[in-house]
């Protein structure tokens, strides 16, 4: 359990694994403790402190850090939310706009909503700011990425620090290193099987079990592609995951100059309808950078992607701007010029390079590449290159290269008024552990805060339900 004595460890981290204890008390466990973990563990201990009830709330994380994700992400800086979030940016938008539609309900209806106005640093409609200026978090909406919500210290260790001084004052326990094997339901309780996920030999192999009255399960989507659903996950239809928010491997004959450079460009896919500006990053496998990642969402190994280098022409404008240079050339030289010194100012010479080599291969006055001299026809050619350069995709990234993955519980599981799995009552599930998924620039993050918080708020409502049954049958 965290102990206060030890209040920088107690927030975020155990040094050594322990387990949680059993007790006679009513109580409910966080599978997971990262952002849909943590809002929930919130919302409920919130919830019951401000209705004087009994819960014991546990959050049990495999790391060894609780929020570890939320500092990881935003490259340190965490883009925790989207100014304006709308459902039809997720690749589940019916199921995403059920959920949001019944928070803003929700949220409003319960206990949080008294805890608003207390403090300054921005106001919203939506719950999910609502609840996060209850905590006292300041932000501001990027320069650079419009809608783009950051916390004002441009740190994400203030959004962390929020979210634990919260946990603090609901008296949420944490612990870390604990790995969930198995989760079964026996009679009208729930049965977790622990181990000790920081261990090795047959001390990992060794579980513990635990009892939970009820659950909220937010492992996010790193445990997805190892474990084999047993017990109540195994009553769950589970979609199979791919890494999306990640770079795109290709072929890369084109790029092996190119690593490591960077260029603003307008990114299409036509076989997946997919066209978005932004910066791209060429990398020895193939390309990286925002308008790639959000990319990664829709394109699929076989697709070809079109990059366009000058997203601010037209390609008769391009086409006409290097006719001009060409000529501009010629008069002050006095003598031809190269595709060299035509594009000189323009790209950079690796870049340019690949262009030329792309766009001139066959034509026949271009067999000196970059040196060859210009021609109206290399003109032509190499236009419709630099706004057409076509890269086949041959893979995704990595699971480690990527920021989520897509695939995990159907949400044709779920119920989107309360995220309780329809299968097995008292058992919720929220997060990237549901097959819903957003483009970059704070959505994921907000989906997971949006599914912690209904959950919490409806297992308390559940709750709350259960136990006036119990009371008037106890009184017959």
């Amino acid at each position: 359990m965290v102990r206060r004595k030890d209040k920088k460890a107690a927030k975020t981290q155990a040094s050594t694994t322990e387990f949680p204890r059993e007790e006679s008390r009513f109580t409910v466990v966080i599978v997971g403790g990262g952002a849909s973990g943590i809002a929930a563990a919130c919302a409920i201990g919130k919830i019951a402190k401000m209705n004087f009830v009994d819960v014991r709330v546990v959050i049990l994380e495999r790391g060894r850090r609780i929020g570890a994700s939320i500092l990881r992400s935003g490259n340190g800086r965490c883009n925790f939310s989207h100014e304006g979030i709308t459902p039809e940016a997720y690749n589940r938008p019916v199921f995403v706009e059920q959920v949001f539609e019944a928070l803003d309900t929700a949220f409003t209806l319960s206990p949080l909503a008294e805890s608003l106005g207390q403090l300054p640093g921005g106001s919203s409609e939506d719950a999910v700011l609502q609840w996060f200026q209850s905590l006292g978090l300041v932000w501001t909406e990027s320069a650079q990425n419009e809608g783009a919500l950051y916390p004002f210290s441009n740190k994400a260790t203030s959004v962390l620090e929020v979210l634990a001084a919260e946990l603090d004052r609901c008296g949420v326990e944490r612990y870390c290193g604990i790995e969930v094997f198995n989760i079964a339901k026996i009679s009208d309780r729930y049965s977790l099987d622990l181990g000790d996920a920081l261990a090795e030999g047959e001390l990992a192999q060794s579980p513990q079990a635990f009892h939970a009255d009820m659950v909220v399960y937010a492992v996010g989507g790193a445990l997805r592609a190892d474990v084999q659903p047993t017990g109540v996950l195994g009553a769950l239809d589970w979609i199979p995951s791919v890494p999306v928010l990640g770079p795109l491997q290709t072929d890369t004959a084109l790029l092996k100059d190119l690593d490591g450079m960077r260029a603003k460009v307008r990114l299409r896919c036509t076989e997946r309808g997919f066209s978005e500006e932004g910066e791209l990053l060429f990398r020895p496998y193939g390309v990286s950078g925002i308008v790639v990642f959000d990319a990664s969402r829709f394109v699929e190994p076989g697709d070809t992607i079109v990059v366009d280098l000058a997203p601010d022409y037209s390609l008769d404008q391009l086409e006409e701007f290097l006719f001009e240079r060409s000529r501009v050339l010629m008069r002050r030289n006095g003598y031809p010029h190269t595709y060299r010194e035509l594009l000189r100012g323009f790209f950079l010479p690796e870049l340019a390079e690949s262009l030329v080599a792309s766009g001139l291969a066959e034509l026949p006055s271009a067999t000196d590449g970059l040196d060859s001299e210009v021609s109206g026809a290399g003109i032509t050619l190499l236009s419709t290159s630099i706004k057409a350069f076509s890269l086949k995709v041959t893979d995704r990234g990595s699971v480690d290269q990527s920021q989520l993955s897509r695939g995990g519980i159907s949400v044709e599981d779920v119920v989107p008024t309360t995220m309780e799995a329809y299968v097995n009552p008292g058992f919720y599930v929220t997060g990237e552990v549901i097959d819903v998924d957003g483009p970059c620039g704070g959505y994921n993050l907000h989906w997971a805060w949006a599914t912690g918080l209904l959950a919490g708020i409806s297992l308390m409502q559940e709750h709350s339900f259960r136990s006036r049954i119990s009371r008037d049958y106890s009184d017959l």
